[in-house]
């Protein structure tokens, strides 16, 4: 994994993100040809099921293809349905930021 990063961190930032009430973080990673680096790394996190009762963290929309609570089907029907023209995203390109290497999976996501 040459790309620049801090998996100690990156695994201190996920426990961090459950600890105040966000359901599996996933980290993800996409180059960017003009970032310093070529690469941002991110966090992603929804709010667990019980964290509050209003509409803007509760969603009955977790449904289909959940893999790590996102709805993937959904995602590719609303690309599908707009007519954005983009010369770099589609779902695909989205789904794979998460595909990591098998040991940095493991570094991360191991307890």
């Amino acid at each position: 994994y040459n790309i620049p990063s801090n998996l100690k961190a990156i695994k201190r930032w996920r426990k961090l993100l459950q600890s105040i009430g966000f359901d599996e973080p996933r980290y993800g990673s996409i180059s960017i040809a003009t970032y310093p680096t070529g690469q941002i790394g991110f966090l992603v996190a929804h709010a667990k099921d019980n964290a509050c009762d209003t509409p803007t963290c509760k969603s009955d929309e977790r449904d289909g293809d959940m893999k790590w609570g996102v709805n993937w089907p959904r995602i590719e029907s609303q690309f599908k349905q707009h007519v954005w023209k983009t010369s770099y995203y589609h779902p695909s390109l989205h789904k794979s930021s998460f595909d990591l290497p098998f040991w940095v999976e493991k570094s991360i996501y191991e307890k």
